[in-house]
């Protein structure tokens, strides 16, 4: 079966699993080989092989690295995922399970062939040469770590300063101001 849909020319579908590395407001691209435009990592699962086995090979064979605790961020799929590469005419409906990750072991450098270069893009200034079937996804990227802020460490308070230099110290508790506030919203709405 792999073997004919590696040498199909009419479509098929295939599902992949593909990984968006996210650092400080940033995410890592690559510059694919075969058609020149800024990507995300990742690749097709094999017949018989779990997802986050082939998010962990690929991401090992294209970025030397292993993915700290991905987060799935969505399933993709339909009209805006279809592609036919250049090399091979090959026609794809791609499947593709997005993974989320803000932590990695090892150190990025490509090792893959398929890789022309890696670098770090602003969410708000990214190139405009993406990968078709990635816009979509990346456009989503925006909204998922917005939502994201109660997991980003930047956003916590740290209060020493209050305390230790103007003398303040908060009225209520952690676990006796949530009740009360939400008793408030209820008996106010």
């Amino acid at each position: 079966m792999e073997k004919n849909i590696k040498t199909a020319k009419k479509p098929y579908l295939r599902p992949v699993v593909t990984l968006i590395i996210y650092n400080n407001g940033k995410i890592l691209l690559q510059k694919r080989d075969d058609n020149g435009c800024w990507a995300i990592h990742g690749g097709g699962i094999e017949l018989g092989e779990q997802y986050i086995d082939t998010l962990n090979r690929e991401i090992q064979e294209e970025l030397n690295i292993k993915p700290i605790n991905p987060e799935l961020m969505g399933i993709y799929s339909g009209e805006d995922l279809f592609n036919i590469y250049p090399k091979s005419k090959d026609q794809v409906y791609i499947l593709n399970h997005v993974f989320f990750c803000e932590n990695y072991e090892g150190k990025i450098k490509f090792t893959d062939g398929e890789v022309k270069d890696l670098k770090w893009f602003d969410l708000d200034n990214l190139p405009e040469n993406i990968f078709k079937v990635n816009k979509p996804i990346i456009n989503d990227v925006k909204k998922f770590v917005s939502d994201r802020k109660g997991h980003d460490m930047r956003y916590a308070i740290d209060p020493t300063k209050l305390e230790t230099e103007l003398g303040w110290k908060p009225k209520y508790t952690f676990d006796t101001g949530i009740p009360q506030t939400i008793d408030w919203y209820l008996n106010n709405k």
